[in-house]
């Protein structure tokens, strides 16, 4: 962990750099290697063939990512490498999204827990990390 996740319409494959973007993303998190050691950090693009954004009559794009982070990283960590990673997508896409109307840039976060009962919970979670949650 950590696994950064980066979906993109058909539309922008041709028009951005997209393994340029994973590699900006990889020099963040390993300037936190004290929190995300680089042997577990992951980054991967799906490109979409198949959206329909709104009603479909213009040619609309659109950039999705989502970082997932194993439990126990502080929540100060969390927000600044939030703040960071966000900042880095859009001076990536700044030249882009010049060319095409400019988008609404909205970061989101999105914190998950799981209560899965005791038998649900994978094996190397340790019962001292369950009890945490």
């Amino acid at each position: 962990m950590p696994h950064f996740i980066v979906e993109y319409t058909a539309n922008l494959g041709e028009e951005t750099d997209i393994r340029g973007l994973l590699e900006k993303v990889h020099r963040v998190l390993i300037k936190r290697r004290d929190s995300f050691p680089i042997g577990g950090i992951r980054s991967r693009a799906i490109r979409l063939d198949k959206y329909y954004m709104a009603d479909g009559a213009e040619d609309d794009a659109f950039v999705h990512a989502t970082l997932k982070i194993g439990a126990g990283r502080p929540e100060q960590v969390k927000k600044e490498v939030g703040a960071e990673l966000f900042a880095v997508m859009k001076d990536h896409f700044a030249p882009l999204f010049a060319k095409r109307r400019a988008p609404h840039w909205s970061p989101i976060r999105t914190c998950a827990s799981s209560r899965l009962p005791a038998r649900r919970r994978p094996a190397w979670r340790s019962s001292a990390t369950a009890r945490q949650r």
